[in-house]
């Protein structure tokens, strides 16, 4: 993630790979639509790209980003 929030494409890019399928099937294990699933999975990463400079070193990179998948998750529920 370091590298990511320092602009490298490529390190953001196999984060995405890393975590694309568990995230999207964590999201649709709750929502039981794909479109749904989806689109949160989407939001997880563009949240995730948006906020890199916000990354706390310290921190471990998949809890924080469990993190804004499940804060997601919980505004869809909290809109519907």
């Amino acid at each position: 993630m370091d590298r990511a929030a320092g602009g490298d494409a490529q390190a953001f890019r196999l984060l995405f790979e890393r975590y694309k399928v568990p995230i999207y099937s964590y999201l649709y294990s709750i929502v039981h639509d794909r479109q749904v699933a989806e689109e949160l999975a989407q939001e997880t990463f563009l949240r995730v790209f948006r906020s890199r400079n916000e990354y706390s070193r310290g921190a471990k990179f998949s809890t924080w980003l469990w993190t804004i998948a499940q804060n997601l998750l919980l505004e869809y529920r909290r809109k519907r």
